[in-house]
This record gives C-alpha cells, sequence and structure tokens, in this order.
C-alpha cells in the first residue's frame, strides 16, 4: 500500500486547473479530472496475497485544433495521463507519464522511487527539482527516440516545465485551484 509520505509529493487534485505554454506560443490548458486509487492483490491466486495499490492522474487536456468524431461531433478535449504512483512489497514509486496529444513529442515513462524524488527535491533550495526523462520500459524492440530530455518538478505545484529536443519548451503559466491563481504563491 502506498505510505503516507509519498502520497504528500503528489500535488494535484480534482478539479485542478493547469495552463501551459510553449516557448513557440501555444497554449495548453489540462483540467486534472480524476484522482483514482485501486488496490489489487500482487498474485489473485495466493491465499493471503500482498496487496498493492496504484494511484491514477488523469486529466482532459482542451485540443488546440478542434478535430471531429465519426459522427462529425466536434472533440474539444482529449484525455491525458499525467501521473501514477504504485507500490511494491520494498518501494513506493512514481510514474511521470505526462504525453501531451497536442504537440505529438514523443515522452518516455520515467520512473522514480518515492525515496529519491523525496531527496532530490529536499536537496533543492527552491522547492523546483529536474528530472532526466529516461523510459523506464524496455524500448530494445521498438528503438523509440524520445522527444522529451528532462522536466521540472515542483513539491506543491507537480509539473513546471518540459524540455524537449530542438529547443522546444513547455513552461506552467497557470494553476488554478478553487477558482484562484496559486502559482504566483509558490513558483520561485
Amino acid at each position: 500500500m502506498l505510505d503516507q509520505k509519498s502520497l504528500e509529493l503528489q500535488p494535484y487534485q480534482t478539479n485542478d486547473i493547469l495552463i501551459f505554454q510553449s516557448n513557440q506560443g501555444e497554449i495548453d490548458t489540462i483540467k486534472i479530472k480524476h484522482i483514482e486509487s485501486y488496490v489489487n492483490p500482487t498474485d489473485p491466486l495466493d491465499v493471503f496475497p500482498t496487496k498493492t495499490e496504484t494511484l491514477f492522474v488523469t486529466g482532459n487536456i482542451s485540443a488546440r485544433k478542434i478535430a471531429k468524431d465519426i459522427m462529425g461531433r466536434p472533440i474539444t478535449n482529449r484525455h491525458i495521463n499525467l501521473l501514477e504512483l504504485g507500490s511494491s512489497d520494498e518501494v513506493d514509486y512514481f510514474e511521470f507519464t505526462f504525453y501531451n496529444p497536442n504537440n505529438q513529442l514523443k515522452c518516455p515513462t520515467t520512473v522514480l522511487s518515492s525515496e529519491d524524488l523525496r531527496e532530490k527535491i529536499e536537496s533543492n533550495q527552491n522547492e523546483i527539482t529536474t528530472i532526466k526523462a529516461k523510459e523506464y520500459y524496455n524500448t530494445d524492440l521498438y528503438n523509440i527516440d524520445n522527444d522529451l530530455i528532462k522536466f521540472n518538478w515542483h513539491k506543491e505545484l507537480g509539473y513546471t516545465k518540459f524540455f524537449y529536443k530542438e529547443n522546444i519548451t513547455l513552461e506552467l503559466i497557470n494553476f488554478i485551484r478553487n477558482n484562484e491563481s496559486i502559482i504566483k504563491q509558490k513558483k520561485p
């Protein structure tokens, strides 16, 4: 099961609104729709199974270009996975799963243990830590060349900036919670 210290590293709440702007002037708005936790046994056939917990943070991102579904209705929002927390027998871990369907740049699933993330945050006095984007899952079969190089993580704001190849950046410019901007209060 996820411990309380790990859960405290997850900064998002349902209905939070994150607004990002690229260095090319493009705006992306994400609304956190669901923060869901599931508890499952590691082995469903075990008499006394070990339970693991997984927490998913998902939302909707406003489409930059309005597409149409097969019925001709406009698609104004797309689903986005932001973050996943998981537990195992020994350690809790974060899976940084951010992928922006608006820019279609390839992003790896970067995995850090909760303890490693906590140490990175605590070692930075400005509360922001830079995390190198690295594919956790074996991609030898697919040879995927990811575009995301690194990203910044703030202990209270979550993702604050993404650094892609070809000098493309995506930066958090506003974070709205309960109809109030909290980014001015938190961002150094």
